[in-house]
């Protein structure tokens, strides 16, 4: 599991650079491994910006605008990945943030990552 050496950083003099900005390897590693797609993206952003949540299929679902089948596959893949844990409260499958601290770093990097973009793009996209 990447853990917190995947959320261990690199020091500013070795980093690429991308239009004159560091690039962040951690963070485009975690992207390559549990976002390397549309659904997981979502899913990863729904949990950067709810950290604590303890959700079902159908809040994430509705979250996103997706389909519960299509959020349901991508949840079992990010269990089996080690991002996301999963239980059973009265008979539903509710997803839970991984407790592992470097995860947890590079997730809130994620989100505030995104934050920054939609602030400088004025706010996300139009939904319709």
């Amino acid at each position: 599991m990447l853990g917190a050496g995947l959320a261990s950083s690199v020091s500013n003099s070795s980093q690429p650079k991308v239009g004159g900005q560091a690039l962040d390897i951690a963070l485009l590693t975690f992207v390559r491994r549990f976002a390397d797609n549309m659904v997981r993206w979502d899913i990863v952003a729904y949990f950067s910006q709810n950290p604590e949540a303890e959700s079902t299929v159908q809040d994430i679902a509705r979250w996103a605008g997706r389909r519960q089948r299509v959020i349901r596959a991508e949840l079992e893949d990010l269990v089996l990945l080690g991002l996301l844990e999963v239980k059973e409260v009265a008979g539903k499958r509710v997803y839970k943030l991984t407790d592992d601290f470097g995860l947890r770093q590079i997730i809130q990097r994620f989100g505030e990552q995104l934050a920054d973009g939609l602030s400088k793009a004025g706010g996300p996209p139009a939904v319709g």
